[in-house]
């Protein structure tokens, strides 16, 4: 299952991105949201050099800002992922 966007808010999204944006049942606003307005943002170098994650509500992104390429999509917070369940499904 992967997403059919390609682009989000002048981000493009990997393939690895939007197969977890499938996975993990996000919308676009939510992904639009993280980008655009971030809760929390930082650079996290564990991902490579340049890489930023994006938190807003229950989404992160992690993301090339050279390349504005969305690497992934994934939960904020474990318990993000409990209540909502596998594949974006309710718990």
């Amino acid at each position: 299952m992967v997403c059919p966007r390609t682009e989000i808010a002048g981000w493009r999204l990997t393939h690895h991105a939007q197969v977890r944006m499938a996975e993990h049942g996000f919308s676009e606003p939510e992904i639009r949201a993280a980008l655009d307005l971030p809760e929390v943002s930082y650079t996290q170098s564990d991902y490579g050099d340049l890489r930023q994650v994006r938190q807003q509500g229950r989404v992160a992104v992690v993301v090339n800002q050279r390349t504005h390429d969305v690497i992934t999509v994934l939960f904020r917070s474990p318990g993000d992922r409990q209540r909502r369940g596998p594949f974006g499904r309710a718990a």
